[in-house]
């Protein structure tokens, strides 16, 4: 189950897994650009681009009209825990 958060008028769904290895089998189950099985509608509303991101054990998927917002979060997820 994913850990919602509104942020605005823009929501981001995180889910987190046990390690890299599951986050890779879920998303070879995944149509990255819908964010959901292949083949199946957008489950995430009429006319909603998600923007789906993946890093380590972590998959967000970022529902917003603003893609100023969803390239700053998916640049914010990936760049990794700061370095020394």
């Amino acid at each position: 189950m994913p850990v919602a958060y509104i942020l605005g008028r823009s929501r981001l769904d995180v889910f987190i897994y046990p390690n890299a290895a599951a986050v890779a089998n879920e998303t070879s189950k995944l149509d990255t650009t819908l964010a959901g099985p292949p083949g199946a509608p957008n489950q995430w509303g009429v006319g909603v681009q998600p923007t789906f991101v993946r890093t380590a054990n972590l998959i967000a998927v970022f529902l917003t009209d603003n893609p100023t917002q969803s390239e700053r979060l998916s640049l914010a997820l990936t760049a990794g825990p700061p370095q020394p």
